[in-house]
């Protein structure tokens, strides 16, 4: 009797065979790990996110390889990072935003408005005084 109640005691601690199942079953009740120490399941951090925008900002056309390699990436995250969280892609060899910034379209609000003035201010000369991005 007593080595039967030894026997499930030991089961029901988690020491022995079928201990990790009882544990669950009884103590636990969750799924998930445990917090552990060591590398992050996931490199993509906002951190990572920084600094590879800082990569960029540095020379524009850089590679996701090349971006890779220097930080320690698998190119995959990089192409994360660029493509996902900072909505950037790659136009002309060049990484460039997906989205202006408000600072930006305030920017480009202030020159319409200008451009708008001139034409109320001098409307038959005003559209041979235009040059446009294409005439340089």
């Amino acid at each position: 009797m007593a080595a039967l109640q030894d026997r499930l005691r030991t089961l029901s601690t988690g020491t022995g065979p079928g201990g990790s199942r009882k544990q669950f079953k009884w103590e636990r009740g969750l799924i998930e790990d445990d917090p552990h120490s060591g590398r992050p399941v996931c490199a993509v951090t906002p951190e990572m996110c920084q600094k590879v925008e800082e990569f960029i900002l540095k020379d524009r056309r850089v590679t996701v390889s090349q971006i890779a390699e220097e930080m320690g990436l698998s190119t995959g995250t990089v192409h994360s990072i660029i493509h996902d969280h900072l909505e950037t892609s790659k136009v002309s060899a060049r990484w460039v935003p997906r989205l202006r910034t408000s600072v930006q379209k305030g920017a480009r609000r202030q020159c319409y408005e200008k451009n708008l003035e001139l034409l109320h201010e001098s409307s038959p000369n005003f559209f041979p005084r235009l040059v446009t991005g294409n005439e340089i």
